[in-house]
């Protein structure tokens, strides 16, 4: 029974816990598509009004560049800061002697846990999963050690009666050691014929 028992927790343990992870990654890749989505349609809405130098609402997300074919340049203003070029995925398109190019800023696991360990309805559902996975386990742990087979038992027993008779009979071991042995002997039998 406890068997069972542990190995249902595990598994209603691990869907909660995914579940917690993935309402997390929902809420963070929508944020993140939000913030994406709101920089284009500022930097598109500063190119049209004429802008050459377009301040984004979040600037860390996304970096813009126009080069038009007389050599005029338009971009966001963070692009004069130093990017690490591996934390963005880059597209670039070009025709007609203009060229754009396009950043933004790859998915993160440690932003993905901030966002996890940040919304109590999430982290609490994703610790919940985990802490009825690990009580699953220690339940099947457990219900291993209390409920051995009777055949395993039997043959451990039959097993330590011949070593106590071999040391009974036996002369090779020195007398201290073989009065040792049978002692740590004849308590295991005991302790085994007690539980059977």
């Amino acid at each position: 029974m406890l068997k069972y028992l542990g190995a249902i927790l595990v598994v209603v343990g691990l869907a909660v816990s995914l579940f917690g992870q993935w309402v997390a990654f929902e809420i963070y890749s929508n944020q993140k598509l939000y913030r994406i989505a709101q920089n284009t349609a500022f930097f598109i809405h500063g190119v049209s009004s004429g802008q050459s130098l377009v301040s984004l609402p979040a600037p860390l997300e996304s970096v813009f560049f126009v080069r038009e074919g007389e050599g005029k340049t338009i971009a966001t203003s963070n692009s004069q800061r130093t990017l690490r070029i591996e934390d963005y995925a880059a597209v670039s398109h070009g025709g007609g002697g203009t060229q754009v190019f396009a950043y933004h800023r790859r998915f993160s696991l440690q932003e993905y846990l901030q966002v996890l360990f940040a919304k109590p309805f999430a982290a609490g559902v994703f610790l919940s999963g985990l802490v009825l996975s690990l009580t699953g386990v220690l339940t099947l742990l457990w219900a291993g050690k209390l409920h051995a087979p009777k055949e395993e038992r039997q043959e451990i027993l039959k097993s330590m009666k011949v070593l106590r008779e071999v040391f009974a009979l036996g002369g090779l071991v020195p007398q201290e050691s073989l009065k040792e042995a049978k002692t740590v002997v004849e308590d295991i039998i005991k302790k085994m014929e007690g539980r059977t």
